[in-house]
């Protein structure tokens, strides 16, 4: 099972929206949603939609950046989310939040619990197994060097999701102008042999949170593909021309999409993403940096998914 990590921002729960409403089949794909937005609206659309197409997420309870920083979410004061059949609760753990998190716990008595520790958290071997001991809690998000935690996981027979930063982001985009590619993750073939029960990552895009951006001088678009039976790579294609400033934008995204599109084509792959690419390309309209960001997460989503199905 796949775990990617997305902060509830617009485009990302349009992504998974989209991906659930395309999904044939079954889902091997069980997104966590850190929602940085006051508003649940979208964030309710978007868990609705999946679970109108057989597919569960997780929802973070208490989020670490945006609008909710430092806040406890509660959202038993709607209907939909008060029948909890979609969806489950998810914490993040730390130094200092373990007894919060048993309390809510115990006081919204959530089932199917996923504790995430986040890599470079330093945290309590103690706490830990105190929080892994308890009947609600059935999974540990973790980094896969952290093998005190691991072992705690598999001891109170929890499913255990290693967890890790795969895409590497450089400050700027002229940075990757000389790096056509590189290898993004391995673990869709390794998970099971180690003894997980799934894997996760933040998809194509950096766990730094940001608010915001400049149109970019280099555009460039982030995209996977399964470059052998037990390798994913991620393609950098970027724009060439006018790298002294933002203006032209259009002729940028086209510029990168053609070559995307050529690659794509040249390993005969075909998907959502590329033909949304192609359809913006038909229509020499620049989509804006939002939505390109939700085309490589879907795109990247949905050939995990197809991997895991074995239809690649």
């Amino acid at each position: 099972m796949y775990y990617p990590y997305l902060r509830g921002r617009q485009n990302e729960l349009l992504a998974l929206r989209t991906f659930a409403e395309l999904l044939e089949g079954d889902s091997f794909v069980f997104p966590i949603i850190e929602p940085v937005k006051e508003n649940n609206n979208a964030l309710k659309r978007s868990v609705y939609t999946l679970s109108e197409h057989n597919m569960h997420c997780g929802i973070v309870m208490n989020p670490q950046v945006g609008e909710n920083e430092g806040k406890i979410i509660d959202l038993d004061n709607d209907d939909f989310f008060v029948k909890r059949e979609s969806w489950f609760a998810v914490f993040i753990l730390n130094s200092h939040n373990s007894k919060q998190i048993e309390s809510i716990i115990h006081e919204k008595k959530y089932e199917g619990v996923l504790i995430v520790i986040p890599g470079s958290q330093v945290v309590d071997e103690d706490v830990v197994n105190e929080l892994l001991s308890l009947p609600s809690v059935d999974s540990v998000v973790v980094d896969p060097s952290r093998f005190d935690i691991i072992d705690l996981g598999l001891k109170h027979n929890k499913k255990v999701v290693e967890f890790e930063e795969k895409f590497r982001a450089r400050p700027a985009g002229k940075d990757y102008l000389h790096l056509d590619e590189e290898e993004f993750s391995q673990s869709f073939a390794s998970y099971k042999r180690q003894g997980f029960s799934g894997f996760g990552d933040y998809t194509v895009i950096a766990n730094e949170y940001r608010v915001g951006g400049s149109l970019p001088r280099v555009l460039v678009m982030h995209l996977t593909y399964k470059k052998s039976a037990y390798k994913i790579y991620i393609k950098h294609f970027c724009s060439h021309s006018n790298q002294e400033d933002g203006s032209n934008v259009q002729g940028k995204f086209e510029e990168a999409a053609l070559e995307a599109l050529s690659f794509f084509g040249s390993i005969n792959y075909t998907g959502s993403g590329i033909s949304m690419i192609n359809e913006y390309i038909e229509k020499r309209a620049f989509p804006g940096l939002g939505v390109l960001k939700k085309i490589s997460i879907l795109h990247h989503i949905e050939l995990v998914q197809r991997v895991l199905a074995e239809e690649l």
